[in-house]
């Protein structure tokens, strides 16, 4: 087990996870985190340790970086951040499982927490289940707007958070649309290239998502998530933007 101090960095270039606890409870407000690295998608999760009624109760954060390109190790060409707590309340406090997300690429995650001293560089060790798949998506065009489409199905015995993120590099416009599909359990219903277009055929789940990011050089970034698993993940978004180039790339961890 690490305890957290006032700057602590964990660096890896596999998916790794550690333990870490807090020293004392630390107002959200005075929590900085810093994500710097490469690879299709990097960045961390964060599952609070401990008995919950529910799954769905239990603490939870995470921060990841879709890089915007296609190939392990590559040149991450953005530098938006989706981040999202749920759960959390107006503290961080207790015992969590961190996972640090790498794509054969250096990655360093920074927590910095004001009021507490102290500084520690950390190679987290343990062992993940979790995969990474570039992800072709499909294109439509509509006399307005180019759809673009990606997702896929995990592997993983066991899945406890998936993730597929869609980028273009291009000309920003507005006038997006977009939502995400989910499917749930071992067995795919539908063939890969239909079950994440818009209406998402015989899905489990089927919301709006987050809207779409900006991130790198005319790059618009869209991802798609779920906990508690979800097998099949992915979505799609329209755009009338002029888009040079575009990709998908889907995520998958094991508790």
């Amino acid at each position: 087990m690490h305890e957290l101090v006032g700057e602590t960095t964990f660096t890896t270039s596999t998916t790794k996870a550690a333990t870490v606890s807090l020293p004392q409870p630390v107002p959200l407000d005075d929590v900085r985190v810093n994500i710097d690295g490469g690879g299709r998608v990097y960045g961390f999760m964060m599952r609070r340790l401990g008995e919950y009624e529910q799954e769905g109760y239990r603490p939870v954060i995470n921060g990841v970086t879709i890089g915007a390109c296609s190939r392990p190790g590559c040149k991450s060409q953005s530098d938006f951040m989706f981040i999202a707590a749920f759960n959390v309340g107006k503290k961080l406090t207790g015992t969590w499982k961190l996972y640090v997300i790498a794509d054969q690429a250096p990655v360093n995650i920074t927590f910095k927490l004001k009021g507490i001293a102290g500084s520690q560089s950390i190679v987290p060790t343990d062992h993940v289940d979790s995969e990474i798949v570039t992800l072709e998506p499909t294109v439509d065009e509509t006399n307005t707007h180019t759809i673009y489409s990606a997702g896929g199905f995990s592997k993983l015995d066991h899945v406890d958070f998936g993730m597929v993120g869609l980028w273009t590099i291009g000309e920003p416009s507005g006038g997006t649309a977009y939502g995400e599909c989910l499917y749930y359990g071992k067995n795919q219903r539908v063939p890969e290239e239909t079950a994440f277009m818009p209406g998402c055929p015989a899905a489990d789940g089927d919301v709006a998502a987050a809207p779409p990011g900006v991130g790198g050089p005319g790059g618009i970034i869209f991802s798609s998530g779920a906990y508690g698993g979800t097998r099949g993940v992915g979505g799609w978004y329209a755009t009338p933007a002029v888009v040079h180039d575009y990709g998908a790339v889907g995520f998958w961890i094991d508790k």
